[in-house]
């Protein structure tokens, strides 16, 4: 298992016009977990990206296991006027955004009490186990988060492509984040492939006009 530690820092313009009005902008945090070959990684750089361009200072940690294998694989990112660390303390987490329904029981008691839970409606089972009976979404309702369920892959085929599901979460996620859209459609532009950034600003704005329900 890898871990890579990656310091970010954004332009300064905002920060400069919220210090000429003595805001202090609290740290927070956002965790995005999956499996392999979901665009973990990608999706948390376009995260990360968007919140530099918006004037934040960013801080990230990834984690890959066996993400060639279907393994678990999650990337944390704090944001905020100064940060000194990409990892918030247990329990402490602002949002969770999971690709997996297995995954996001794993993950789910990283966030406060009350925070909200972006998940998709998709569960890979185990390998070695034909079918998971586990109540996995009551579970997580359980928890006492603010549970929110994504059908991202009906989403991705509505855009053209399967494979946008990460673009079309990060749609989602959006909504829960106080960046202007365009901020997160410069991101797109700037990290995905030029050939299939059509695709996924449709998937973007899919997710994002969503009513974050199935």
């Amino acid at each position: 298992m890898a871990v890579l530690f990656v310091n970010m820092y954004a332009g300064r313009g905002l920060l400069r016009v919220l210090k000429k009005k003595n805001y202090k902008m609290d740290t927070k945090s956002v965790s995005i977990v999956g499996i392999g070959g979901q665009g973990i990684i990608m999706a948390s750089e376009i995260v990360a990206c968007a919140l530099m361009l918006a004037g934040f200072d960013v801080k990230k940690n990834e984690i890959k296991g066996m993400s060639q294998m279907g393994g678990s694989v999650s990337s944390c990112l704090r944001f905020g006027q100064k940060v000194y660390s990409p990892l918030p303390q247990n329990g402490q987490t602002d949002i969770l955004l999971s690709f997996e329904l297995i995954e996001a029981c794993r993950s789910i008691d990283c966030l406060r009490a009350d925070a909200p839970a972006i998940i998709n409606n998709f569960k890979l089972n185990p390998m070695g186990s034909s079918n998971c009976e586990l109540d996995l979404i009551g579970q997580l309702r359980q928890s006492g988060r603010n549970i929110i369920l994504v059908d991202g892959i009906k989403l991705a085929l509505e855009a053209g492509n399967i494979k946008a599901v990460n673009v079309a979460l990060l749609g989602v996620l959006a909504n829960y984040l106080s960046l202007e859209k365009d901020v997160w459609l410069q991101a797109v532009a700037q990290l995905a492939p030029k050939k299939t950034y059509k695709i996924n600003e449709k998937a973007f704005m899919l997710g994002y006009q969503n009513d974050s329900c199935v």
